[in-house]
């Protein structure tokens, strides 16, 4: 059931369709299209969307919805699956995945999804719609055991509810140089940009009067067109909100063709129609040379970057693909948060400025007393992690005009398309680097946080082999050892790196490259006095970067410890394991170990090592010396004692008695001069013959209560048996015993 949502506006009633309070479906708000109270021009078709407060989602940080239960008899569920998730990522190429690799994770995610579906082996779950080109599964449950099942399994990183998504909503093309841009031939020629929102009503001129998708074929804008939710037959809903969003890619970027995929069903999206439509994209990029997708859409409140969401798992294998999207961060006023999909890594994120002055300014929840060109709009979501800011006050296009994130979002997907018609070889990386580089720093005044704004202008100008290192300065150790520096530049870029000093050498491999790369580089110990200085040089045919190396001296030995059979007293045999460790900054590199109270022989250092003892009764100190990398070395070893005593104990007299049934036996101690008698051990056998074995090895034990005797009752009258005494020392030495033939008496 459904109930009528209440919205504001300026002067007029606009009524938008909600989900039914406590309906359970957690609302995603809206970045939607915002108007102004006051001060700005042609008011009639904007408005505020306020969404009511118990369908507001939870202001949870980033993942949030895994713990639901199942409402009714039935639920429909967006599944992450967690192989499948972290195989993500691939965005240093050129231009994204080929099309036989696209195939290839394609047939990698059915095969991840099948097994999940075996493994679970639930009934009451029925596949809805599988994303071929993307790690994601959406499924109608039917009890809460299956979804219970589902969320337990170590395949999956993310369960939750298919989920509504609302709206979020030309002075501004000269704000971002977009005029000078056009008019050097760098205009998304050859490209396209996917719109994924309301629809796009391509018979206005600003797309070519199209009377359908790609007709006439000479001047239709909107070469493709596709209800992904309900089909409604008409090209646009009644807001015109997906036609004022696509008329801004179409005006700013006037060589790039439009692709109207239409997400919502009324005024809402769900998660797993959005998903459906950026899966499309990924199998149709290269159909329509798609360079970038425009989504003007947000929901709920995320603290920090949402990698596990499922739009944002889908923007991930997009980006793979080489097809970045511009998603809006919604128009809550938040300086610590955004929406989805807008804290996806893989989005451009878009905030809201001023393109001029406007006077005062109220926009329902917030108002700005005084505007200008490059002020944040007190609407903006502009947290930390935001990406870019773009124009996004009272935006006319296609005959319609309306302010928000939403008409931010269009400016930074067709400077996409600009500068991917220009550069075509770079990697997205490459173009959102672009644009976050060379955006103008402008300052949010509520939050003191500074954000680019896009200048198109400079994006085109910038040098395409531009370097960014990483670290520029490295505080080295005097031992020396290898080190990495992490290079950024445009993929098709040549560069060298060459090192000033001897003692600072590029790795084999690492001279010379193409594009992004890590170089390596080793440096050689430092035993002089003081600090030494060596640059690593890194050149492109635009520019040169240095990295500083601070190699500093060593002056101080090492230091350590060393352990002896695990700090053993005693041991039997010559033959003992030392434990050592050792630390210096320059690192440890040799080690001399001796029983003398000096040491020539040197080694390698290792933490292990077998030393065998002089072949000698006794207390035995091990001494080991430690040797840095640059020739430091103690001046006083480090120790460990044991006792070597490979000698049983000396047996001392054994004396008995007996009676009809009992025989008591009494002895006196043995001796052991190196470690000690530990302990005894008494054993008999009966009959004559039988003796037991030597060191006590075997027969009956007789326990030992009193010292020196021991007494052994309830024995066969007139019979003999043989006893043997042992003696065992602290190093574990046995004696053969002392043995003992008794008889009982008779009578």
């Amino acid at each position: 059931m459904r109930k009528l949502l209440s919205v504001r506006s300026l002067g007029l009633s606009v009524k938008f369709w909600s989900v039914l309070a406590g309906s359970g479906l957690p609302l995603l708000s809206a970045a939607c299209a915002r108007g102004p109270q006051s001060g700005l021009a042609d008011v009639k078709n904007q408005a505020i969307a306020q969404v009511l407060p118990e369908l507001q989602a939870p202001s949870l940080d980033s993942e949030e919805v895994t713990s639901f239960s199942l409402l009714g008899d039935e639920e429909r569920v967006i599944i992450v699956l967690r192989d499948a998730f972290e195989a993500l990522g691939r965005t240093e190429l050129k231009r994204g995945l080929k099309r036989t690799e696209i195939l290839e994770r394609a047939i990698a995610y059915g095969k991840s999804k099948k097994t999940l579906l075996g493994a679970l082996g639930v009934n009451d779950l029925t596949v809805d719609r599988d994303y071929e080109h993307l790690p994601i599964l959406k499924v109608r449950i039917n009890s809460q055991a299956a979804l219970d099942v589902l969320r337990r399994s170590d395949r999956v990183v993310r369960v939750m509810r298919d989920a509504k998504i609302k709206r979020s909503d030309l002075q501004s093309f000269p704000l971002i140089g977009q005029p000078g841009a056009v008019a050097s031939g760098a205009d998304g020629r050859g490209t396209s940009v996917a719109i994924l929102d309301s629809g796009v009503d391509y018979t206005q001129a600003t797309f070519g009067s199209c009377t359908g998708p790609g007709l006439p074929a000479d001047k239709c804008r909107v070469s493709f067109a596709r209800d992904f939710d309900v089909e409604d037959n008409t090209p646009d809903d009644a807001i015109r909100h997906g036609t004022n969003v696509a008329g801004i890619v179409a005006d700013l970027a006037p060589g790039t063709k439009i692709l109207s995929l239409d997400i919502f069903d009324g005024d809402y999206a769900y998660t797993s129609t959005i998903v459906d439509a950026i899966n499309w994209v990924i199998a149709n990029k290269d159909t329509y040379s798609i360079a970038a997708m425009n989504l003007s859409i947000g929901g709920g409140r995320y603290y920090r970057t949402c990698d596990s969401n499922p739009m944002a798992v889908a923007l991930q294998d997009a980006r793979d693909a080489g097809v970045l999207a511009a998603v809006a961060s919604g128009n809550e006023g938040h300086t610590d948060s955004m929406s989805a999909p807008g804290c996806a890594p893989a989005a451009v994120s878009v905030g809201a400025v001023y393109d001029g002055n406007y006077g005062s300014a109220s926009w329902g929840d917030c108002s700005d007393a005084t505007t200008a060109a490059d002020k944040v709009v007190c609407f903006a979501n502009v947290p930390s992690f935001l990406k870019l800011l773009a124009p996004g006050v009272s935006i006319t296009a296609a005959g319609v005009t309306m302010s928000g994130t939403s008409q931010a979002t269009p400016h930074a997907a067709a400077s996409l398309a600009i500068l991917r018609s220009k550069f075509q070889e770079d990697s997205v990386n490459d173009l959102e680097a672009r644009l976050i580089a060379t955006g103008k720093m402008v300052k949010d005044d509520r939050s003191g946080i500074t954000k680019p704004r896009i200048d198109l202008t400079a994006a085109l100008a910038q040098s395409t082999c531009q370097i960014t290192v990483n670290p520029t300065t490295v505080s080295a150790s005097a031992g020396g050892g290898t080190y990495s520096v992490t290079l950024s530049t445009g993929s098709a870029c040549a560069w060298t790196a060459a090192s000033d000093s001897d003692w600072l050498q590029i790795a084999s491999g690492s001279e010379s490259g193409t594009g992004p790369q890590t170089i390596r580089v080793s440096l050689l110990s430092h035993p002089e006095s003081g600090t030494r200085t060596g640059n690593l040089t890194i050149t492109t045919d635009d520019e040169t970067k240095d990295v500083s190396f601070l190699q500093s001296s060593d002056s101080a030995a090492p230091t350590g410890s060393v352990v002896v059979n695990s700090n053993a007293l005693y041991t039997r045999t010559l033959s003992v394991t030392l434990k050592l460790t050792a630390s210096d900054a320059s690192g440890v590199s040799e080690m001399c170990v001796s029983e003398a109270a000096t040491c020539t022989t040197w080694e390698a250092f290792k933490d292990t090592r077998q030393f065998t003892l002089a072949n000698t009764q006794g207390a035995h100190t091990v001494n080991v010396w430690f040797k840095d990398a640059v020739g430091n070395a103690m001046s006083a070893p480090v120790s460990d004692a044991i006792t070597f005593d490979s000698v049983a104990p000396l047996m001392g007299r054994l004396s008995s008695s007996t009676t009809t049934s009992s025989i008591s036996l009494t002895w006196s101690n043995a001796t052991d001069s190196v470690s000690g008698v530990a302990s005894y051990k008494l054993v008999y056998t009966r009959g004559y013959f039988t003796v037991p074995a030597s060191a006590c090895s075997s027969g009956i034990v007789v326990p030992i209560t009193t010292a020196g005797r021991a007494a052994i009752n309830g024995l066969r009258r007139g019979t003999t048996y043989r006893f043997r005494l042992c003696a065992t020392d602290k190093a574990g030495n046995t004696a053969a015993g002392l043995v003992a033939t008794v008889t009982t008496r008779s009578r």
